[in-house]
């Protein structure tokens, strides 16, 4: 029975109740009412009848039934979007006083009605149910699913509003692999504490697996089948197989270590790792650029293990291509070259790993007679030649010392271009530790040298 005029002072020919108007003196009840709203008592009336108006239930202050009766207001006007987002962020930022539990149809209306302004995935300003979108605090965890009120509110709003329930899962998985797509690790770590401190991990685990969700030492994501634990003193890194396999980064791995255990992060490499990281190397029809810096930190790492595991391991060549390791050898015969040809290592394996896979030498099959070298220097000659090794020990065996020496001299001088000749005695003790054999030691000691000028003659003499 209360005459009302409009929040701008026009008086109207209408009627309402008390409890339905506010005080219009209470500058927030005001900012949450349209000017044209016909939302508080006459003047006259509001200025002889206050203190009758509010003991009949004037709104002074806002509480639930007024929160109610503004979004059923917002859900239903006609006014620009601008003009609602800001009467309801007004309403958001109020100190409601929450003094009775809303009756269901209310707390129904208050999540499910298009009253809040959001902004969607695309970035539009639009009027959605609560129940439809997130707050500014769940931005990581929802962006790139749900729209996001961009204005921070309190808890208990929130609770008002139904954000307090768990997300669904297939919401957070798809905004998990938004976030790896998006290389946005805030993204991701948010993603992963929410599962962790909602006990979600086993729900959600067999999908889990397959989103490369783990954060590497390079800053990359792959899947948690592929990435080990930081290196430590007794865990080896596997940082130089990337981007195959790699090392979870050690802040990312503090503070998620019990999810990527059950996701399938593990302590330490294995053979088996190896040698799949070598089928994918070997499906390549060439090896090139970072696949042969892979390649050789294979062997490297293959080497920590014992021999019998390795069966099937095959290393990188100097020709860029994978053999097994009883089919490669490992070459220090420089100068000398072999005459056949052998498969060699790749010159940037370094030789204590060559040592311990047990990649036989060119040395060793020399040794063994399983060789033959030639000069370097003789490479571009194609003519069957007698090996200088056959030409002097028959020249010993045919002439005593003294007519060596005088053997020498004869050659020299039936040498073109050849105008001296020098003999020097060497006194000097050299060091037998990189020999071909063993038994080459006791050559290593005084000996007398000859050598002339025309560069086809230069012997040594043992004493």
């Amino acid at each position: 029975m209360i005459p009302v005029s409009q929040l701008n002072g026009t008086k109207t020919s209408s009627f309402a109740n008390a409890d339905s108007l506010i005080d219009p003196s209470v500058s927030e009840l005001r900012s949450l009412c349209f000017d044209d709203e016909e939302i508080i008592p006459e003047s006259d009336i509001f200025s002889d009848f206050s203190a009758a108006l509010i003991g009949c239930g004037l709104k002074t202050a806002v509480d639930g039934d007024v929160v109610v009766h503004r979004i059923r207001c917002y859900a239903d006007t006609k006014h620009s979007l601008q003009d609602i987002q800001k009467r309801a962020q007004n309403l958001l930022k109020s100190s409601c006083r929450w003094t009775s539990q809303l009756s269901n149809r209310a707390a129904s209306d208050l999540q499910c009605l298009k009253w809040l302004p959001v902004v969607d995935t695309g970035g539009t300003l639009m009027l959605k149910p609560p129940r439809e979108c997130r707050g500014f605090r769940d931005r990581l965890l929802v962006g790139s699913q749900l729209s996001i009120l961009d204005i921070p509110i309190s808890t208990e709003w929130e609770e008002r509003l139904g954000w307090h329930e768990p997300l669904p899962g297939e919401i957070l998985l798809s905004q998990l692999e938004n976030g790896v797509q998006a290389r946005d690790r805030s993204i991701v770590e948010a993603v992963l504490s929410y599962i962790s401190q909602h006990g979600l991990e086993e729900m959600l685990l067999e999908s889990l697996v397959g989103i490369p969700c783990v954060l590497t030492s390079h800053g990359s994501f792959v899947i948690a089948s592929q990435t080990f634990r930081p290196p430590a003193s007794s865990i080896t890194s596997c940082d130089g197989l990337h981007p195959y396999l790699a090392n979870a980064d050690r802040k990312f791995w503090r503070d998620h270590a019990d999810l990527l255990v059950k996701l399938g992060v593990r302590d330490q490499l294995q053979p088996d790792d190896l040698l799949k990281v070598q089928e994918g190397l070997e499906a390549k029809a060439v090896l090139e650029g970072p696949d042969v810096g892979v390649a050789i930190e294979i062997a490297k790492l293959a080497s920590q293990f014992p021999r019998t595991k390795l069966a099937k391991l095959k290393v990188i060549s100097d020709t860029k291509e994978l053999y097994l390791i009883q089919d490669i050898s490992y070459d220090d015969l420089w100068p000398l070259k072999s005459k056949e040809t052998v498969i060699l290592t790749h010159p940037q394996i370094p030789r204590t790993t060559i040592q311990s896979l047990g990649i036989g030498s060119l040395r060793e099959r020399l040794v063994k007679g399983m060789l033959e070298i030639e000069d370097v220097d003789d490479e571009d000659e194609f003519d069957q030649r007698e090996k200088v090794t056959t030409r002097i020990a028959d020249t010993l065996d045919r002439y005593s010392i003294e007519a060596t020496f005088r053997e020498y001299l004869a050659n020299a001088e039936d040498t073109e271009g050849v105008s001296r000749i020098s003999w020097l005695l060497d006194e000097r003790e050299h060091s037998t530790q990189k020999l071909l054999t063993a038994e080459m030691g006791v050559l290593q000691g005084p000996a007398l040298l000859v050598h002339n000028d025309g560069g086809k003659l230069f012997l040594r003499f043992e004493i």
